[in-house]
């Protein structure tokens, strides 16, 4: 029965991969023969979207069924996409105004709070009962993957205006591709299922293990910002918050099977 279940989440999450990673070469190489435009929004939302929908999908089926509501996991993203870019972009040109003298910290603050925000609300409307780390751990890898969504469209609508070159356009989409589920999709994945422990623990500890997980994904996305120009930099700190992420979940699972 175990094995049944993990070849249908293993088919679902290469599923996932495969079918939007050929729509996007798909509609990118069509609009490359038909030289239409309008195509462009479809190639950035296609294009950012193939990493963190096949993260979604091994994550959120590790037995076979869903541990969120497909729904539930469209609309996280969503929101919390939507309401962390626009805040972010708020609060991130006050504090530019400012010149504080920490920038990549504040903004790694800023947005790992704004991309928690969500999560916090799903959780308030929450039985205690199915307050389950794993169930965190996927809402939150949600709100990560919505952010990141909309992030990547923008840096990939950004280098098209300042190159005006689509190969460009496809190497900021491949690259931050490969990096988005280590980067907001791990570290806000990482802090929502830390707060789903709170309401299972004694108030103290549950608070401690999340003031701590937020003080360690705080501190990894201002050295990724930080280290922007570093290719090695990028791909330590990629594979220390894979890593993390993939032995919680693999402790999560364990638990839920006993």
């Amino acid at each position: 029965m175990v094995h049944s279940a993990r070849t249908v989440r293993n088919w679902r999450w290469i599923l996932v991969l495969s079918g939007t990673g050929v729509l996007y070469w798909l509609v990118l190489l069509t609009m490359l023969i038909t030289s239409n435009p309008n195509l462009f929004p479809t190639v950035l939302l296609l294009g950012a979207l193939v990493a963190p929908a096949t993260v979604l999908a091994y994550l959120n089926w590790p037995t076979g069924d869903g541990i969120v509501d497909g729904r539930t996991v469209l609309w996280i993203a969503a929101v919390s996409g939507v309401l962390g870019v626009l805040l972010a972009g708020i609060l991130e040109y006050a504090t530019a105004t400012r010149r504080e003298s920490w920038p990549m910290l504040t903004v790694a603050v800023i947005e790992e709070t704004l991309k928690i925000l969500v999560p916090i609300g799903v959780l308030v409307g929450t039985s205690r009962t199915l307050a389950q780390p794993r169930t965190g751990l996927v809402v939150g890898v949600a709100s990560g993957a919505g952010f990141a969504v909309l992030e990547t469209m923008g840096y990939g609508f950004t280098t098209l205006l300042s190159s005006g070159s689509v190969a460009s356009v496809d190497q900021t989409l491949l690259v931050r591709g490969v990096f988005a589920p280590a980067c907001h999709l791990a570290w806000t994945g990482l802090l929502a299922a830390a707060l789903w422990r709170i309401p299972t623990r004694p108030a103290g500890r549950g608070l401690l293990v999340f003031a701590a997980t937020y003080v360690l994904v705080v501190l990894l996305h201002a050295a990724w910002d930080t280290f922007a120009a570093s290719w090695a930099a990028h791909i330590v700190l990629a594979a220390v918050s894979l890593t993390i992420l993939i032995v919680f979940q693999g402790k999560t699972i364990r638990r839920a099977v006993r």
